[in-house]
């Protein structure tokens, strides 16, 4: 809430000025990279470091939650290109859904390796899901180990629900009478995600077409296919952003906090 006083809040021998500057190099990581370069730079010891980041990262999580998890209808068809989106999106709720991987090394517990390799990226790493709204409003949801699905995320990680309570609370007033309007998820072809979407507030689901093994596209169906593919490149870049974070980019390493990784993924994506 704008809070001078916690915002100078320190607890150590630096200044608030230099704490915040030594988060800010570690947290996004142009700098001073390595952790024992951040500690010899600044004079502080390693733990008292590890405690300065977690200090901040937190102040960073809550202040995040502490705003609206999406853009409420009206601010989003008011923020939106209305030339780009118009006709082909008018009067409805679209959010475009990704999933991203952050690398992490390989575990020698051998339940970790396998809960965290991930096939498809090759990699023992964390998957969370990214998105945007038309008007660039955009977020993450929380990291689970690599080897869950697409599907699985999107229907066990909560993101549905609270969309669902989201457009209850967000009601439209439309001919003098307050409708619910449900969210259009927007998702590529690795989601199976139509009964979870339904049985969550009658969500809708917009997917490339899928084809019946052997047959061919007819033209419309690769017509909608590539408009539906054209309008992802969106939420391809919004899942670029979502990494620009150092501490992301490191990926998960030996002997580091899981939940400060997750807290600085939803954080830095918001």
């Amino acid at each position: 809430d704008g809070d001078i006083a916690t915002i100078q809040n320190r607890s150590s021998s630096l200044t608030w000025y230099e704490v915040w500057f030594m988060h800010f190099e570690h947290q996004w990581g142009r700098t001073t990279i390595r952790n024992e370069d951040v500690v010899a730079v600044y004079g502080v010891h390693p733990r008292e470091f590890a405690a300065i980041i977690d200090q901040k990262i937190d102040m960073e999580f809550v202040a995040c939650q502490s705003w609206p998890l999406y853009a409420s209808y009206n601010e989003d068809l008011s923020l939106r290109n209305t030339k780009k989106w118009g006709n082909k999106y008018n009067d409805e709720r679209p959010i475009m859904w990704d999933m991203t991987n952050i690398p992490a090394y390989a575990f020698t517990d051998t339940d970790l390796q396998h809960l965290t390799y991930s096939e498809y990226y090759g990699m023992n790493c964390f998957k969370g899901g990214v998105f945007v709204q038309l008007c660039g409003w955009m977020g993450a949801a929380d990291l689970w180990p690599g080897r869950v699905t697409d599907s699985d995320y999107n229907r066990r990680e909560g993101y549905l629900e609270r969309q669902r309570e989201f457009q209850h609370h967000d009601k439209v007033t439309r001919n003098g009478e307050e409708v619910i309007v449900p969210f259009l998820n927007i998702y590529d072809k690795g989601y199976h995600a139509h009964m979870a979407a339904w049985s969550n507030g009658n969500q809708r689901v917009l997917q490339p077409v899928w084809a019946k093994s052997g047959e061919r596209f007819t033209r419309m169906e690769t017509i909608a296919s590539a408009s539906v593919a054209t309008d992802r490149g969106g939420n391809e870049r919004a899942v670029n952003v979502a990494k620009r974070s150092g501490h992301i980019n490191r990926g998960f390493q030996p002997s580091m906090c899981p939940k400060r990784l997750n807290k600085t993924f939803i954080a830095s994506s918001f």
